[in-house]
This record gives structure tokens, C-alpha cells and sequence, in this order.
């Protein structure tokens, strides 16, 4: 995934560079869902990731990436390597691809 920017930054940006920022923190935000990186209940967790799982790969999920101008395979794969790690390393890997 692309560099996030400093929200300083936004400013200037052009309007189309700003909704790519955007569409990129919703990818980022639908894999930390589907993750399970959450602060919420059990009960609420549960139900918040499996819809956040069920999202990735769906037809919303690539017209996303295709505004946030990101190969959907490249997040899919992603993804698929980030469920096999434990929850920490998860949360860490995933603070990173903060896009800073």
C-alpha cells in the first residue's frame, strides 16, 4: 500500500489525491476489522468480524481498492498472511501499514 500523508499535507493535496487517501484508510480500517483489531465486547466483536471478513474479496471491496488505486490481490494476499499470525503481531504489523 501507498504512503499514507500527514493530515497537514491534505491540504494541498488535490481533491482526487484526498478521496485516494480516504478509499486507502477504508481498506486499512476493513483489514484491522477483519483482523479482529478491535476495542469493543465479545459478543460485538464477533459479529463486526465476521461481516468485516465477508467484505474482503466482495464486489464493495474491489471498487474500493479500485479508488483507492490499490491491487485488490495484492490486500487479498495481504490478508490471508495476517490471519495466520497471532493477535500482537497482527496489531503491530497493521499500526505500520498505517500508511505514515
Amino acid at each position: 500500500m501507498a504512503e499514507m500523508h500527514d493530515l497537514k499535507e491534505l491540504v494541498y493535496q488535490t481533491p482526487i489525491e484526498r478521496l485516494v487517501y480516504l478509499f486507502r484508510a477504508i481498506l486499512h480500517r476493513a483489514l484491522c476489522d477483519a483482523l479482529g483489531i478491535l476495542d469493543q465486547t465479545e459478543k460485538v466483536k464477533k459479529n463486526f468480524i465476521k461481516k468485516s471478513q465477508d467484505y474482503v474479496g466482495s464486489k464493495d471491496f474491489y471498487e474500493i481498492c479500485f479508488l483507492a488505486r490499490t491491487n485488490p490481490n495484492e490486500i487479498i494476499n495481504l490478508y490471508e498472511k495476517l490471519k495466520k499470525e497471532t493477535y500482537e503481531t497482527r496489531k503491530s504489523i497493521a499500526k505500520r501499514l498505517q500508511f505514515k
